[in-house]
């Protein structure tokens, strides 16, 4: 169960979510964990292709959102994805967008 803060509404919401981020990753069920959700923007690296390519991820900071946004990105299925347009991950956009609370 995850509670979320809606921020254009103020109010609560309770969500199901998938327990954990990551493979492997193993918390006991009564661990209160502090999460932010993030939303990271990657542009293409080619002045041509003006796409770009966002990434909500959940992260305990932008620096952890940042860097699993990229490796999102590098994936073969992301590269599949954009047709393996280079991306510009210098200019990548970080945008805290609330704090979870995972019970």
């Amino acid at each position: 169960m995850v509670e979320v803060n809606c921020p254009s509404s103020g109010e609560q919401q309770h969500l199901m979510c998938r327990y954990g981020n990551a493979p492997g990753e193993e918390r006991p069920m009564n661990a209160i964990q502090s999460r932010h959700r993030w939303c990271v923007e990657i542009p293409h690296a080619n002045e041509v292709r003006s796409g770009r390519h966002l990434f909500i991820v959940d992260a305990a900071a932008e620096d952890d959102a940042r860097r699993a946004a990229i490796e999102r990105a590098e994936s073969a299925e992301a590269r599949r994805h954009r047709r393996d347009a280079a991306l510009d991950l210098a200019q990548v956009t970080v945008v805290h967008l609330g704090l979870l609370r995972t019970h």
